[in-house]
């Protein structure tokens, strides 16, 4: 009976161990559980780390760059500032440039109104009526060359009012017609005076084309005719007010002996 009893006490000891070490399996089981999510856990951190290392390094990179570069700022300091010196220089050089060529602008203009101050330009007058030409070899005529010069000077004559015997005396260089011809109009014919009196004697006598179908016109250089034209429109108001008003070489308009307007030929900010 006693024997049982020991026995009895064995099993359920033993009963207890196996208890036990169920639960102690157990125990270790959710621990091994708990340990792979700590170890994911832990490969989660590593890549983390991994890439904040990756993004240190980058940075660091990016910090050596910048340090280079702020390195160089002085060397490039000195190269803007060679640059800035230079582009200074070439201004310089540029602006004077630009007055020398202004300058010679200014004289070539002169030169070539100075060529120009005996001439004048006449406008409306009709070709005379041409005489036969000499009939050549092969039979076909040639048409006969116009005496723009005697044409000129029966106009003079017939149109300005003036005296036969001056116009006799005046010594013409040369006449003849400008432009390409055309059968709509007749072209303009441009003279040159040898003196300069005889032109503005002919030039006076404009007024007496007044209400005709002609005009006498100066010969200036392109820059001063168009700077002349800004001005004809406050010409002719003054002139419809009656005011005393002429436009004087180059650009200025002249209004009872006052200067009121001038068209600059070389403006400064041009």
């Amino acid at each position: 009976m006693q024997v049982r009893n020991e026995l009895s006490v064995i099993t359920e000891s033993l009963l207890n161990v196996n208890t036990t070490l169920t639960l102690l399996n157990n125990s270790v089981m959710e621990t091994n559980k708990s340990v792979s999510a700590i170890e994911r856990k832990l490969t989660k951190h590593d890549e983390q780390l991994n890439k904040l290392q990756s993004k240190l390094n980058s940075t660091a990179s990016k910090v050596e760059n910048i340090q280079d570069a702020i390195g160089s700022l002085p060397k490039m300091k000195d190269d803007i500032q060679a640059t800035s010196e230079a582009v200074g220089e070439l201004s310089f050089h540029f602006g004077d440039l630009t007055t020398r060529i202004k300058q010679l602008e200014r004289k070539s203009l002169e030169q070539e109104s100075r060529s120009r101050r005996n001439n004048l330009i006449f406008h409306g007058i009709k070709p005379a009526v041409k005489p036969a030409g000499a009939k050549p070899a092969g039979g076909k005529e040639k048409p006969a060359k116009e005496d723009c010069e005697k044409l000129v000077r029966d106009f003079i004559v017939n149109e300005m009012n003036m005296e036969t015997s001056v116009v006799g005396n005046m010594k013409i260089a040369r006449a003849h017609r400008m432009g390409k011809e055309t059968s709509s109009k007749s072209r303009p014919v441009i003279v040159y005076f040898e003196e300069f009196k005889d032109k503005e004697r002919v030039k006076k006598s404009g007024k007496e084309l007044k209400g005709k179908s002609y005009s006498v016109a100066e010969d200036f250089p392109r820059e001063v005719r168009i700077a002349r034209e800004k001005l004809v429109i406050d010409l002719k108001k003054y002139k419809k007010e009656g005011k005393k008003c002429t436009i004087l070489y180059p650009a200025k308009l002249l209004v009872e002996g006052e200067v009121v307007r001038e068209i600059p030929l070389f403006p400064e900010n041009a």
